[in-house]
């Protein structure tokens, strides 16, 4: 999932506030993920990483999630 929303936000997001946001996304959004086919659950998610402007790259995240 590459998310554009931090990113586009125009202060400062702290960690906890775009964790909540890409929680939020995957789980009330898209109704969690599948794990068996048909089969959605709701997951929590422990790290976020992503590129910044810096980098001269688009935003690119990578999220790891722990399936609840």
């Amino acid at each position: 999932m590459v998310d554009p929303w931090e990113a586009i936000q125009t202060d400062y997001m702290p960690t906890a506030l775009v964790l909540d946001h890409v929680e939020h996304e995957i789980n009330e959004v898209l109704g969690g993920v599948e794990v068996t086919e048909g089969v959605r659950r709701p997951v929590r998610i422990v790290l976020l990483a992503g590129a910044d402007s810096e980098l001269y790259s688009p935003l690119i995240a990578v999220y790891i999630l722990i399936i609840l």
